[in-house]
């Protein structure tokens, strides 16, 4: 992790949760659906190791919980929109990210 620290300046993580509504409507329940972990949310839980080194890596870190995908618009709308803003690589490369098939979908 300590060459990982020298090369990146900050970093996104897409994991956790706050108060997720998943697609189940489990309320402040994780997205694991098991008897025997239903707190846990699958990003972290899948490697909690990898997951504590990122948190304690001293890395500026903004993470987005699993809330957060229960706002976003997946309408053709708003990929039409995603993919017309792409002003900066990031932005980019989350744009070819996407697999094309979710436009026909919308």
């Amino acid at each position: 992790m300590n060459n990982t620290k020298n090369n990146v300046e900050d970093m996104h993580v897409m994991g956790g949760g706050l108060r997720s509504n998943n697609p189940n409507d489990c309320g402040y329940l994780g997205n694991l659906f098991t008897d025997y972990n239903i707190y846990d949310e699958f990003n972290i839980f899948g490697d909690p190791f990898i997951a504590y080194q990122v948190l304690h890596s001293c890395i500026t870190i903004t993470i987005v919980p699993l809330d957060a995908t229960n706002t976003i618009p997946l309408t053709k709308e708003f990929l039409k929109a995603f993919e017309e803003s792409q002003g900066t690589y990031e932005v980019e490369c989350c744009f070819r990210s996407l697999n094309t098939k979710l436009f026909e979908f919308c």
